[in-house]
């Protein structure tokens, strides 16, 4: 009767364990941690950058690691030098602090500030010598209105994918 116990809360516990891991890294995408890292990049790539002054980026994915050029252009939008590098682990971000604003009143432009666990230095400016643990990624997403919310489960997704563990604390 005793072992019948036993067995019976080690299998309740079990259950409970993984249904927990499961539910904070839920979500509704079968996308793998390569495409989702590839479909980052190209958006980053394609509408990414700066107005004034102006920038473009040069995003690329080493597994869970996402770098990012921001190179600044002349005024023949020629690539002239590189003003920042960011360079993070998707897992390493705290997804807490991220955040997203809309940069004009059409909401055609979008900024996603991502920011590391621990203060960890995700971005160095070449132009001020400075090193952050923060980084905001402007978006143009004219021809994807939804692209906000889209960027945000994407990163989401890849940092659950890469090993980040989200807590879910419930208020009262």
């Amino acid at each position: 009767m005793m072992k019948g116990f036993i067995s019976s809360v080690v299998f309740i516990f079990f259950l409970f364990t993984i249904s927990k891991g499961l539910a904070q890294c839920q979500d509704s995408s079968d996308a793998t941690l390569k495409e989702t890292t590839a479909w980052l990049v190209t958006k980053i790539n394609t509408y990414g950058g700066r107005a004034l002054p102006p920038t473009t980026y040069r995003a690329s994915a080493d597994s869970s690691i996402l770098t990012i050029y921001e190179l600044g252009l002349n005024e023949n939008f020629e690539i002239k030098d590189t003003i920042n590098v960011c360079q993070f682990n998707l897992k390493d971000l705290d997804l807490t602090k991220m955040s997203v604003r809309y940069l004009n009143k059409n909401k055609t432009r979008f900024g996603i500030k991502l920011e590391s666990k621990k203060q960890k230095a995700i971005s160095y400016s070449k132009t001020l010598f400075v090193y952050s643990s923060a980084y905001e990624i402007l978006i143009n997403c004219t021809q994807e209105m939804d692209l906000p919310l889209r960027f945000i489960k994407a990163i989401r997704h890849g940092y659950c994918l890469s090993g980040g563990n989200i807590e879910v604390k419930e208020k009262f």
